[in-house]
């Protein structure tokens, strides 16, 4: 691990498995091949990023197994288990009678910590702009960030950490990694994330594509 960056702080799940409150997406489209994203995964887990969500949609599994077998020969790592990979099932691969994970491995055999079913009618949501209302939330960001001197996808970060989830963004430039990593040791006041939870959310997507009249 490159000098000067903190190790993430991690939770203990149910299963007793320990996974980083800050991952890495690998999710992008059109997907970005393997020999594009294996150095940009290996340089993730040089900074500190021991947290991977993939998906056979995402077409990242291959890269994220390759990179984890380079770093553990590098030294990087000193085992499979520092490293929490997370990947999803398409929907129409699960029903009441399949078996959750009928690939239990990667492209390169690396156990899974975490295979779920991809069933996204829970899109994420996020923080719109409002004209007819005359209120610009994104400049409460904004004006949050330039007052603590941070950068506006820090001020996001640890508002999501603060209220107790894990959050996996994706950056796939080396220094915006490094940045989104160095939240931990600040956190934003009680007056600072009352105005962040009073801003309205709206859902990105539905997921009315993914919905199949003979799938979950």
């Amino acid at each position: 691990m490159e000098e000067g960056i903190k190790k993430v702080p991690e939770v203990v799940q149910n299963s007793g498995h320990k996974i980083a409150v800050l991952g890495l997406g690998t999710g992008k489209l059109p997907p970005t091949p393997t020999d594009v994203l294996l150095p940009i995964l290996m340089d993730a887990i040089e900074v500190g990023y021991h947290h991977f969500d993939t998906a056979a949609f995402y077409q990242s599994e291959q890269a994220i197994g390759r990179a984890v077998v380079q770093v553990l020969k590098r030294g990087l790592i000193k085992s499979r288990d520092e490293i929490f990979l997370t990947s999803k099932l398409w929907c129409t691969d699960a029903s009441q009678s399949y078996s959750p994970c009928p690939q239990h491995h990667t492209p390169l055999g690396l156990d899974w910590s975490m295979r779920v079913c991809f069933l996204p009618w829970e899109f994420m949501e996020l923080p719109p702009r409002l004209p007819n209302t005359g209120i610009d939330y994104y400049t409460i960001i904004e004006d949050l960030a330039a007052a603590k001197g941070k950068a506006v996808p820090q001020i996001l970060l640890r508002s999501i950490i603060q209220q107790g989830p894990s959050a996996v963004p994706r950056s796939f430039n080396k220094e915006r990694m490094k940045q989104n990593l160095e939240i931990f040791d600040w956190e934003l006041g009680e007056d600072e994330m009352n105005k962040i939870n009073q801003i309205p959310h709206r859902r990105l997507y539905a997921g009315d594509l993914f919905v199949y009249e003979v799938g979950p």
